[in-house]
């Protein structure tokens, strides 16, 4: 292969931070291990979700010199019968049994993510490079559970891993934020006949969101806007289960009636946890959890949506001051963190039907969701 000396500073590769990430995302994906790397050293990473026991095998064997560490998230950890003052930690580790035990991915993802594993190893704080890995594994939608090897020396052979600094993995989110820009747009005629425009924002690593403007948006006043996150099973197949489908209808039709709005269509499916981890969570949830406590189960927390981007693409169309149409306080709180002024807010209640009513209930009640003019729903809240 031929290759030039060229730093990955250079602009050719664009922002190196965001750059160094994405290839570790990359990895993650692909089921492939990477090494992190702190002031303290480098350790190497493998995901557990998605991986086989002949991959478990080489990593252990190859990269940790036969031993390793099973980190779980501090959240997944607060869902266990752990002491105290170990789960307090950003996250916690599994120390030595890998190595005598042998165990396979089965047995490992029954510790992450079993609604009542048995026989639990002995568990410790782990430190920042193990928080790290969990991030990442978040960031590539996967259950947030890694093996970590022992602190290595970095080495450059035939199968080098990738290396990111974990300073890097942690300045990502808002950096990423940031680089969302409009790239095309168009008019699309939607149901009901509403007059609408949709405008395509692409960031730094390829990913998309959607704004859909809605008729004629007056330049003098509050704009009225819906953050909408996407919902495979509400918005396109009508699933019963959750109120998103209905929601973002009303929404665009509310957006009418107003006299001109955006609604902000971003990809953060299953409250962020992406599109698999929520099928998870809806598994847990027909075994007698909540929506809260499923999440959490699986290591996330109960919301892992950012707002920084709906932020930065409204400050790119020039509005800076809006009136949200929203029954949660966490977008609230997040657009304002995004320094766009909230003039006010507005409902968007959804008839309550005998398959969402306790994911309902689970909002008003653990997330303090405004669901006050829900019709009977608050009866048995």
């Amino acid at each position: 292969m031929l290759q030039k000396n060229i730093s990955l500073s250079s602009s050719t590769f664009g922002d190196p931070l965001l750059t160094a990430v994405h290839r570790a995302l990359g990895e993650i994906q692909g089921h492939r291990p990477l090494a992190i790397a702190d002031d303290e050293g480098v350790r190497f990473v493998l995901a557990i979700d998605g991986i086989d026991d002949t991959q478990l095998a080489a990593f252990i064997e190859n990269y940790c010199e036969g031993r390793a560490s099973l980190v779980l998230s501090a959240v997944r950890a607060g869902m266990m019968d752990l002491p105290q003052e170990v789960a307090q930690g950003a996250v916690v580790t599994a120390i030595a049994s890998i190595q005598e035990g042998d165990p396979d991915v089965a047995r490992l993802m029954e510790i992450a993510t079993g609604l009542k594993p048995e026989n639990l190893p002995v568990f410790e704080p782990a430190g920042r490079i193990a928080g790290v890995a969990v991030e990442l594994a978040k960031l590539a939608q996967r259950i947030p559970v890694c093996l970590v090897s022992e602190p290595v020396e970095a080495t450059f052979g035939e199968e080098a891993a990738i290396t990111v600094r974990a300073d890097d993995v942690e300045a990502f989110r808002p950096r990423l934020a940031a680089t969302f820009k409009p790239v095309s747009q168009a008019r699309v005629p939607i149901a009901d006949g509403i007059n609408s425009r949709f405008v395509i924002f692409r960031n730094a690593i390829g990913g998309i969101a959607t704004v859909v403007i809605v008729g004629e948006p007056k330049a003098d006043a509050p704009v009225p806007v819906r953050v909408h996150s996407s919902c495979l099973t509400g918005d396109i197949f009508g699933s019963r289960r959750c109120d998103c489908g209905e929601q973002l209808q009303l929404a665009l039709h509310r957006l009418e009636e107003l006299g001109g709005g955006c609604l902000i269509y971003l990809d953060q499916e299953g409250r962020g946890l992406g599109l698999a981890n929520k099928m998870h969570a809806y598994t847990l949830q027909d075994q007698g959890l909540d929506t809260v406590d499923a999440n959490k189960l699986l290591g996330f927390h109960d919301d892992e949506r950012d707002y920084h981007s709906a932020g930065y693409m409204l400050k790119r169309l020039g509005w800076e001051t809006i009136t949200l149409l929203t029954n949660n306080p966490t977008k609230l709180t997040g657009l304002a963190s995004a320094g766009i002024e909230i003039a006010g807010r507005l409902p968007v209640v959804t008839p309550v039907n005998p398959d969402n009513r306790r994911y309902l209930e689970t909002k008003a009640r653990r997330a303090e969701h405004m669901l006050d003019d829900t019709a009977g729903l608050l009866e048995t809240v």
